[in-house]
């Protein structure tokens, strides 16, 4: 992949992540691990669309310690062949928390964010450079 594409795909998918989520909860009453564009637009344990084989490997972990979370995803880093690009912490309006990025040569695929002040349902997102967009969900 040249870098032009690679930046494009970056740029489209950070957009989505932010644009997506407020247009689909304009309307109330989203539930986003079973919303008719999980398994498509992004994956979840249920609905794994065309990466029914790769749940394993790209749905987040969430431990929580007090008010810091660790988010894991179990995914090998195999330098910019095939590595998870990013963890991001949504609240449960969607709104991004944090978001940590990801160097596959040096970085695991381990985050930690500080949840200070949120309550509710909080979503994770884990993006694999080939495998998208991945979302669990824990309630604080």
């Amino acid at each position: 992949m040249d870098r032009r594409t690679y930046l494009r795909i970056g740029l489209v998918g950070g957009t989505a992540s932010v644009i997506a989520p407020n247009a689909v909860l304009a309307g109330g009453g989203f539930e986003p691990l079973n919303a008719p564009i999980a398994g498509t637009f992004y994956y979840t344990k249920d609905a794994p669309g065309r990466w029914s084989k790769k749940v394993g490997g790209h749905l987040p972990t969430i431990d929580k310690s007090g008010n810091i979370i660790e988010v894991t995803t179990g995914h090998p880093m195999k330098e910019f062949d095939h590595y998870i690009v990013k963890h991001q912490i949504f609240d449960s309006s969607f709104a991004l928390k944090g978001e940590t990025m990801f160097n596959p040569l040096e970085d695991a695929p381990v985050s930690t964010h500080d949840i200070s002040g949120l309550s509710g349902l909080i979503y994770v997102m884990s993006v694999c450079n080939i495998h998208d967009s991945w979302l669990n969900v824990f309630e604080v």
